[in-house]
């Protein structure tokens, strides 16, 4: 319960609620939201609550009622704590009512106990003083959660706290419990079919609790006595009347013998009489000629007992004589208006006689436009204006047209509008063939009862100034945005279309960019239409392009990258023993054959023969292809590269003694490193082929302990399956693809050819401990047996495999990818810690205790807690020729428990994006057939073994390079 209320709390931080007062009353709303009430329902208590405590009349509106509202299903959760109801914190109230449809307790059971308590906890909290509490319970009264929701209901009665229950759509059974509890704890019931009857509930509750009284003359409640307030002539009030405007909180205490009664109300003193009006004339009636200036209007102005700034308005109006439009009554009307929204008016009228001649005035602003077909209709009118005139005599009218066909068949016609006439002219013209515009003179001349004449005319043009229609398509949101992998977003832009009343040939642009729309973005598309005639339509749609894809350890993908492979080996009986083997799973899960390109490579640095120990090569690699049938899951042991068939691993350091001395200071022999699989055709070619997935296993057969993790998989998202990707040669200044070509040989991890790779990765880990002190070991995973001694791992620590997703696998290679791995690492308590860092070639494993970065903070000692995660990046840095480089890994942790048992546990690392949101690139080169040459027959069993270095450089110093292996 407790952490429900301040999670919402929290979340409602930017209401006011803090203040130096006390508050009278306490209200909370608890909303049910369980899946027996309709969206309606839930609607009308949203919008009911609101109602109720938004309205002047009903709540005071200066802090002295808080409101809180609880929603309830399964479970109930606090969306607004108690806040003072001000117009301040209306908006944000609101704003917390309507999370209430979408809430995560939407649906599901219904726990009526769960809300009444939740609601009581906060009533009954220190910071919660008042005994005019209120609980608003809204449900249709059903409870299907084990309880005792009437046990709440007389809790909440023996609290002093009133439950008021409003049923929506409330079944029998449910209608009589809400009515119970209403009346065990002195509250009301009602029913809401709407929100009016949530907001008529509210009002019955709160009539006991508020009591209103109208303002004296002094704007306050005057000669109230504590006897109007409580009906017994012995109570005392605290404080004593007369009080102020607005609310003040009310202790009511009634002798009653031994067994006084003390109790709260909220008076709230309102202004119920209307201003007094100061300079409103005497009802009179002014005549005069018309054309004579007018009287001046008096200023009237108006005083309140409680407003010293009363609203005033005024509002005049006229009158005619039906029989004699010359004649007509102009009057006036004031009112004032307090702040509570009392009123008084006076009003004022003039009479106004007119004798003069006919006027003539030509209606709209003579700017006849086209219609649809090129047509204009015209409706041409002119207003003749006179007192007494006769609109079936004295009126005539002439039309004339240039630049336009006139449509024989106007009509004339005369009609009275008022105290005025209407001389009408009807037809249409036709605009000319390349013209825009038309000329029309219209003629008038009036005549009225007494002989006074008038004519006049008027020149217009009628223009073609009708927009194109244009009709835009809808809003669109894509997976990828350039429109050489989504010709779809051409079709959708050239899918606006325009029609015109006059041209038939309309010009249709659009503004959108020339090679597509970046990832992560919406843009507004305007599409313009242009007749040529200046007239000009736009609309307006928006293309949204999802966030860039990365590769992850979730989807099956064209391209996988294992990033760890170790084969250890340990001296048993004078001999090296393999102890540790990685198996590798790959799966084909598409019903049709394909080939895949393996390449394993070395992944620790090369050494010299020294100390008797023989040379190693380093960073090199295995170049292997494999054929998968449709359908087909196949593994492979990495030391012996069976049943499949590939090259073993230990083909990239194949002297004697196996492998070299461990670099974490063990004393047994490993070979570790990391290995990359991508979907080819017969050409080794790559392909989209996004059905390749995999799992790889390290199994220790020493220690009895085994972990698996799966592959970084990265998918095609451009071309057909099973065809050659694009690799883009051109982008826009928003990373836009604009022009692509097929490469052979070269994996982009770019969001265009491949998935992007990830910016960062996250990781998670227990601190390393080395064993020492009481209790022994790390401190995490600890715990105190039946006999109280603490008992935890004898030893524990992280081993983290980092590497570049990049890799120059040519012939002609410019060597391995360098970059270093900058750590920012967090403890427990939130605190930051950087400078941990370390340069990365090629590949990198390192248990996170032997981490040589000063500081190492993924030791105990230094972090401080017992877990941490950390955010690593690959970055540049020139002194060990690291370039920034997206990097992928995985990590696993490593136990030993007292008496020397063994367990691991690994885990893939997660992707994220960088502080910018952006992720980041990355590639992979290597040699294919030459253009021309003949396709594999053999699918490619024949491993070849290279060095990961530039051309000239020795794979191991002082000893020759790797030959090539073949099968046996």
């Amino acid at each position: 319960m407790f952490q429900r209320v301040c999670l919402a709390m929290t979340a409602l931080v930017a209401l006011s609620v803090g203040s130096a007062r006390a508050w009278a009353t306490d209200i909370i709303f608890c909303l049910d939201i369980s899946g027996s009430i309709t969206a309606a329902d839930v609607q009308i208590e949203v919008n009911g609550v609101f109602g109720c405590m938004s309205d002047p009349q009903l709540i005071p509106q200066d802090g002295a009622v808080r409101l809180g509202v609880i929603v309830f299903g399964t479970d109930a959760a606090v969306i607004l704590p108690l806040t003072p109801i001000t117009p301040g914190n209306l908006p944000g109230i609101q704003a917390a009512l309507n999370t209430a449809p979408t809430h995560p307790l939407r649906g599901g059971t219904t726990d009526i106990q769960d809300a009444l308590d939740l609601a009581r906890q906060i009533l009954n909290a220190p910071e919660s003083p008042n005994d005019d509490d209120i609980i608003f319970l809204i449900s249709d009264g059903v409870d299907n959660e084990p309880g005792d929701e009437v046990a709440s209901c007389t809790g909440a009665a023996a609290e002093g706290i009133r439950i008021c229950a409003i049923g929506v759509s409330p079944t029998t059974s449910g209608r009589s419990y809400m009515q119970a509890c209403s009346a065990a704890t002195g509250g009301s019931y009602g029913e809401a079919p709407n929100v009016a009857g949530v907001e008529a509930v509210c009002r019955a509750c709160l009539a006991d609790v508020i009591i209103y009284i109208c303002a004296d003359a002094n704007c306050t409640s005057g000669s109230t006595t504590c006897f109007d307030l409580s009906g017994d002539a012995t109570a005392n009030c605290t404080p004593p009347g007369p009080y102020p405007l607005g609310s003040t909180q009310v202790i009511i205490t009634i002798p009653n013998g031994e067994f006084p009664e003390s109790f709260t109300r909220l008076v709230v003193v309102r202004d119920c009489t209307p201003p007094t009006l100061i300079g409103c004339p005497d009802p009179a009636t002014v005549t005069i000629e018309c054309g004579d200036p007018l009287p001046a209007i008096p200023t009237v102005t108006a005083e309140d007992n409680c407003d010293d700034d009363v609203f005033m308005t005024a509002i005049s109006g006229i009158r005619r004589d039906p029989d004699c439009p010359n004649n007509y009554d102009e009057f006036y009307t004031w009112t004032g208006t307090d702040d509570a929204g009392n009123s008084a008016s006076c009003s004022y009228l003039i009479e106004v006689r007119d004798t003069q001649p006919p006027d003539i005035s030509f209606g709209g602003t003579f700017e006849a436009t086209y219609d649809e077909n090129c047509i204009s209709r015209l409706d041409l009118t002119a207003r003749v204006t006179d007192c007494g005139i006769d609109c079936g005599t004295g009126l005539t009218g002439v039309i004339s047209v240039t630049g336009g066909t006139f449509v024989p068949g106007y009509v004339f016609d005369v009609t009275p509008d008022g105290d005025d006439c209407v001389v009408r002219f009807i037809g249409s013209i036709r605009g000319n063939p390349g013209a825009c515009f038309a000329d029309v003179t219209f003629f008038v001349s009036a005549r009225d009862l007494c002989g006074n004449s008038f004519f006049d005319s008027r020149a217009f043009r009628i223009v073609d100034d009708t927009p194109p229609v244009l009709t835009c398509p809808g809003d669109i949101t894509v997976d990828r945005g350039d429109f050489i992998c989504n010709p779809d977003l051409l079709d959708w832009l050239n899918s606006a279309t325009a029609t015109d009343n006059c041209r038939s040939n309309i010009s249709i642009t659009n503004d959108a960019p020339e090679c597509g729309f970046a990832y992560g973005t919406t843009t507004t598309v305007t599409w313009t239409a242009d007749d040529g005639c200046g007239n000009i339509s736009r609309c307006s749609a928006n293309v949204t392009v999802r966030n860039a894809p990365t590769g992850v350890i979730d989807q099956k993908g064209s391209l996988l990258q294992y990033s760890k492979i170790e084969l250890r080996w340990r001296q048993i009986g004078g001999q090296w023993r393999l102890i540790q083997d990685t198996f590798i799973e790959l799966t084909n899960d598409y019903p049709a054959p394909v080939s895949v390109q393996l390449y394993f490579i070395n992944g620790d640095p090369q050494t010299a023969p020294a100390g008797g120990e023989r040379g190693h090569p380093g960073c090199n690699k295995a170049d292997n292809i494999i054929h998968l049938t449709q359908n087909e899951p196949t593994w492979w042991s990495s030391a012996t590269g069976l049943p499949k068939g590939v090259v073993p691993f230990h083909a990239l350091d194949s002297g004697n003694p196996p492998g070299r001395p461990d670099p974490d200071g063990s004393a047994d022999r490993v070979l570790r490193g990391y290995l990359l699989a991508w979907a080819v055709d017969a050409f080794d070619r790559e392909i989209r082929w996004n059905h390749l997935s995999g799992k790889a296993t390290v199994l220790n057969y020493a220690d009895a302990t085994a972990w698996e993790y799966a592959p970084w998989a990265f998918q095609i998202r451009c071309g057909d399956h099973g065809a050659q990707p694009l690799d883009c040669i051109e982008y826009d200044a928003n990373g836009v693809c604009c022009l692509a070509e097929v490469r052979p040989g070269r994996l982009d991890m770019d969001g265009f050819q491949y998935d992007y790779a990830p910016a960062v990765l996250l990781g998670q880990f227990f601190a390393s401990n080395p064993p020492q002190g009481n209790p022994p070991g790390p401190s995490a995973l600890s715990q105190r047996n039946a006999a109280g001694v603490i008992v935890a791992p004898a030893d524990l620590d992280t081993e983290l495999v980092l590497h570049p997703a990049s890799a120059d696998l040519r012939q002609e290679t410019t060597g391995p990818v360098k970059t270093k791995a900058k750590f920012n690492i967090w403890n427990e308590n939130e605190v930051q810690f950087s400078n941990t860092e370390y340069c990365i070639s090629c590949w990198d494993q390192r248990l996170l205790s032997r981490v040589t970065a000063i500081p190492n903070h993924f030791l105990r000692s230094n972090l401080q807690t017992d877990a941490g995660k950390y955010r690593v990046d690959g970055v540049s840095h020139p002194p060990c020729q690291a370039i920034n480089a997206a990097i992928l890994g995985v990590q696993a942790t490593h136990l030993t428990f007292q008496g020397g048992t063994k367990s691991s546990a690994g885990g893939n690392l997660v992707g994220q994006s960088d502080a910018n949101g952006r992720e980041e690139s990355a590639t992979i080169q290597y040699d294919v057939l030459r253009s021309g040459g003949e396709a594999r027959t053999d699918r490619g069993l024949t491993p070849k073994i290279e060095a990961l270095r530039p051309a000239g450089e020795s794979n191991v110093a002082d000893e020759p390079a790797a030959e090539s292996l073949r099968k046996p």
